[in-house]
């Protein structure tokens, strides 16, 4: 019997659902049935209860929203325990019949966050279709001060291996945001502000919001980071030509790298619409 043959059967069909996260290099492939299932080269392993939402069949892509139900432990879930991961985690929903090798896309899109219910161990996976996450209007240039580049990016020219510096967590504050490693003690006060810092182990990567000697703070804490990590910090730009101090920016007295700048730092403030031409 075929797929479709199964499905409209009253009691031919066995069906089970497939569930693949994908975040960069990442795959995580799971299944609410009750033993693993192989698909082609692909394992999607049992284990963890994976329920999910109806999506609304409708032209408004906001109401094919899919909520996915587990347990807070579930490693996908166990990713936003503290803030949303540095990168995109991309959804993918397939059905199948236990028998029967063919397999449906039956949903596709991002994970847009996570809720935790602590008093019954759940989490609530809220992802938003692929529809509306790629219908969304693309990136356009702007005028603006800032430099509108991403660091290290190809356009950027910058380096990245060239202001990254490895080194080991020697500790963590109460807060998880205050980090101390004598590694970071061998770049000038902010030069990481700003920038990245990456644990390998954990795949985790939170922003840098100050660096002071051998401490940096981070936007957010990484749940379970502990001294003795491996870790690496790299430096970040504030993307503007000059501060209000008048000192140049990271561009230039950073990175050396005023001839890529992409701002415009001297369009005038005033508006004429708002103040008029003699305002």
């Amino acid at each position: 019997m075929t797929y479709d043959a199964k499905e409209r059967s009253l009691y031919g069909g066995s069906p089970v659902e497939l569930y693949k996260f994908t975040s960069g290099v990442n795959i995580w492939r799971f299944t609410n049935a009750d033993s693993d299932i192989i698909v082609g080269t692909d394992t999607y392993l049992t284990g963890w209860p994976l329920n999910r939402t109806e999506p609304e069949l409708s032209q408004e892509a906001q109401h094919s929203e899919l909520k996915i139900t587990t347990y807070f432990e579930m490693p996908v879930a166990w990713l936003f325990r503290s803030g949303s991961p540095w990168q995109a985690i991309w959804v993918s929903v397939f059905r199948k019949h236990r028998d029967d090798s063919e397999t449906v896309l039956m949903w596709q899109g991002k994970i847009k966050g996570a809720h935790f219910i602590p008093s019954k161990g759940e989490a609530e996976i809220i992802c938003d279709p692929a529809d509306k996450v790629l219908g969304k209007g693309g990136f356009r240039q702007t005028c603006g001060p800032q430099c509108s580049k991403q660091l290290y990016s190809a356009r950027c020219g910058v380096s990245e291996a060239a202001y990254t510096v490895y080194g080991v967590v020697d500790s963590v504050d109460t807060t998880g945001c205050l980090i101390t490693s004598s590694s970071f003690a061998t770049k000038p006060n902010n030069f990481f502000k700003l920038g990245e810092f990456y644990v390998q182990a954990m795949e985790a990567k939170v922003q840098i919001v100050a660096h002071t000697g051998n401490q940096i703070t981070l936007k957010r804490p990484i749940n379970g980071l502990l001294a003795g990590m491996s870790c690496r910090v790299c430096a970040g730009c504030d993307h503007v030509w000059k501060r209000a101090s008048l000192a140049d920016g990271d561009c230039i007295s950073k990175f050396s790298n005023g001839v890529n700048f992409l701002g415009f730092p001297f369009v005038p403030l005033k508006n004429p619409y708002e103040v008029g031409l003699e305002g």
